[in-house]
Order: C-alpha cells, then sequence, then structure tokens
C-alpha cells in the first residue's frame, strides 16, 4: 500500500494544559476597539445586522471574539465539547494553531495553518447541522469516499471546500488542494477532549 502524500503532525502537550484559559490572539485578531475602522451603517452592538434594501442581497455583519488556545485539549475545553483534530496535513502546510470564535449567537474552533503559498487552510467546526440550503453558492456534491461523514464537497477556485457532519457537529474543510486531501484529513480525524 502507497504511503498518502503528507505528514502527521503532533504536539507534546504538558500536563495540565487543558486547564489552561484559551488567551486572545495578539496581533491576529481585530485591532483594539478604539483603533478599529467604522463601518458605515453598521451598529456596534454584538447582534448581526443586515443591510440593504428589497431585492439586494443581504449582509450581516458580526463581530467574533477570537481566541487562541495553543493546543487541542484547552480549545475542546473551551468549546464546551469535543473537537475534531486533523493528524494528517499536506506536506506544505506551516506550523498548526488552535482557535476558539466566541460571536453572540455561537462558539466555533479553527484548528487550522496556511500552505506555503498563503492559502489558509483549515477545519472549522461548530455544533449543530448545517442546512444543506445554507451552504455558500456552489456546485456541491457527494462524493463516495465521504459517504460515512455525509459530506459535500465543492470547487472552489484552485482549492475545495468541503463540509462534513461528526456528532451533531458540522465540520468545514477549506484549502485544500483535492478531494484526496479532504478525505486523508477527514480519516486523520482525532476526537478530543478537555480531559
Amino acid at each position: 500500500m502507497a504511503k498518502a502524500p503528507g505528514r502527521s503532525l503532533s504536539r507534546v502537550i504538558p500536563v495540565g494544559c487543558a486547564s489552561v484559559p484559551c488567551r486572545p490572539l495578539r496581533g491576529k485578531a481585530l485591532p483594539p476597539e478604539g483603533s478599529r475602522p467604522k463601518l458605515e451603517g453598521m451598529r456596534r452592538s454584538g447582534a448581526p445586522r443586515s443591510v440593504g434594501g428589497p431585492g439586494s442581497i443581504r449582509v450581516s455583519a458580526v463581530e467574533i471574539d477570537s481566541k487562541d488556545c495553543g493546543a487541542a485539549p484547552a480549545l475542546a475545553e473551551g468549546f464546551g465539547g469535543p473537537i475534531f483534530e486533523p493528524t494528517w496535513w499536506p506536506d506544505d502546510t506551516e506550523v498548526v494553531t488552535y482557535v476558539l470564535d466566541e460571536s453572540p449567537s455561537r462558539v466555533s474552533y479553527r484548528v487550522g495553518s496556511t500552505r506555503r503559498d498563503g492559502t489558509p487552510i483549515c477545519v472549522i467546526g461548530r455544533a449543530g447541522e448545517q442546512r444543506e440550503r445554507t451552504l455558500p453558492p456552489g456546485n456541491w456534491s457527494r462524493p463516495s469516499e465521504l459517504e460515512a461523514w455525509r459530506g459535500l464537497i465543492r470547487n472552489n477556485g484552485d482549492h475545495v471546500h468541503s463540509v462534513v457532519q461528526a456528532e451533531q457537529q458540522t465540520i468545514h474543510l477549506i484549502g485544500y488542494a483535492s478531494l484526496d486531501e479532504v478525505v486523508h484529513t477527514v480519516k486523520s480525524f482525532r476526537r478530543v477532549t478537555a480531559d
């Protein structure tokens, strides 16, 4: 059997890491409150607000608080349940980060990185099942390789975007170059809890 391209990434997690609270991202999150640009017509509250008239495209803006959790167990603790961490990444993947995103209506997690060409590559998980009609527009298909995960995939320029379901979570995979990369990643998922 031929070895799949890519590499497995593992980290040594110090004892007690899960009890370390997530910390705000420095230099990667929104600028400090006073220096953020004002968005014309947008409220400063955390609640989503749509702008646009009848027949126009609707846009919603929500402030998201992002926190670097440093490791998978701390991310699972912040998320409040298990997360799915890939143990396989493509060869051109840089250092992996563990980020918790909180908005007024939802908490999600990101396990991700960037590829050598600067393309973000990540797994984004959130509680609940996302209905197919709420996915971004595109030519979504159901590849047989992702059937056990009720997976969908679409081309997104030079990359693919995939959505899979696991334990009452919706998990988006972005920045992958092919269906093969997505399948390798999904098969490598490791369920991590806050233990």
